[in-house]
């Protein structure tokens, strides 16, 4: 049972992070698309507690799966790469948040790469997942 609340928490987070990012991407990309409506843009402070609450999530929702068959997944390779791949997820999103989103104008290729690689990275996991 409990096995099952971990599973659904983990689920949650992994959608909530895949969600988030594409919401940002989409917005992005209008935005783009469409120079001419970049004054009605403001800012959205709510897609970066959505990704802390996400990470946090899955992070420890993942914990205590793993604890529930450490035997298991410590053969596995596809859940070793998303552990790490996850890992670097995570530290690009404190890299977007603690230095590249003030400095966004100036390094806007930087960023503009660390956006897309947590836009795939999060789909990346999801299709791990399924070989788990």
């Amino acid at each position: 049972m409990a096995e099952n609340i971990w599973l659904i928490i983990h689920l949650i987070g992994v959608a909530i992070g895949a969600g988030s990012v594409t919401v940002a991407w989409a917005r992005e990309t209008y935005f783009r698309v469409r120079p001419q409506e970049i004054e009605k843009k403001g800012k959205i402070v709510v897609i970066p507690l959505l990704l802390h609450t996400a990470f946090a999530l899955t992070l420890i929702s993942g914990f205590f799966l793993y604890l529930e068959s450490t035997s298991f997944y410590n053969q596995s390779l596809i859940f070793q790469i998303k552990v790490m791949f996850f890992a670097l997820l995570l530290l690009n999103h404190i890299s977007i948040n603690l230095f590249l989103r003030a400095r966004a104008g100036s390094m806007r290729r930087l960023y503009m790469l660390s956006e897309y690689f947590s836009l795939a990275g999060w789909y990346f996991l999801i299709a791990l997942s399924v070989f788990i």
